[in-house]
């Protein structure tokens, strides 16, 4: 992909559980790890295609190593998926965009 942000980014591998609304009404769950997470989006893999448009729902807790991943705060977030990029073992890396928000 080409790069296209302009706001930092975390590059390390963050956990999350994602909810996708596919065009076509289909629904998908899946959790994953983050490429890299960024205050606009982020880029993660996810093990079927997605389009662009398919609206996501994001649960990423920013636990680090050797810490209880109970404590570590949550970021609940709505996004949708920009682009899609088929990878050499038949999963997807997809970027996103946050539309929503918010820390629990």
């Amino acid at each position: 992909m080409i790069e296209r942000r302009r706001a930092l980014r975390l590059y390390e591998p963050i956990s999350l559980a994602v909810r996708c609304e596919q065009g076509n009404g289909d629904r998908l769950e899946f959790e994953t790890v983050a490429r890299d997470v960024g205050g606009g989006g982020l880029c993660a893999v996810a093990p079927r295609i997605l389009s662009a448009g398919d609206r996501l729902r994001f649960s990423i807790q920013f636990a680090r190593a050797g810490t209880r991943p109970f404590l570590a705060p949550t970021v609940a977030t709505r996004g949708v998926v920009l682009r899609v990029q088929e990878l050499s073992d038949g999963t997807f890396l997809f970027a996103a965009a946050f539309t929503m928000r918010g820390v629990s």
